[in-house]
């Protein structure tokens, strides 16, 4: 199947200070971007194979998001149980 993709060549410089003068650069964006100059507007078709499926990929990026969530909970958790054994140390 084929698919056309609309969006926009944008051109970008670095604006944080420790980067500032590297080569500006272009590229392409669905959405024009803040910080970035549009160009022109440009689309382009690509071949999408038949039997393309996006749901593996979808789920292992929702678990690696899961795996970020459950160690920051974890850490938190860990830091609220430090509080408390802070507290109860006081009253004793």
């Amino acid at each position: 199947m084929q698919v056309e993709i609309k969006g926009f060549i944008e051109f970008g410089q670095y604006e944080h200070e420790a980067r500032w003068g590297e080569k500006p650069y272009f590229r392409f964006s669905e959405y024009e971007g803040e910080g970035f100059v549009k160009v022109q507007e440009h689309s382009f078709t690509v071949e999408v194979p038949d039997n393309f499926d996006p749901r593996p990929q979808m789920v292992e990026r929702l678990e690696v998001e899961k795996k970020k969530l459950e160690a920051e909970f974890h850490a938190r958790v860990t830091q609220i149980n430090a509080q408390i054994q802070s507290l109860l140390a006081i009253e004793a």
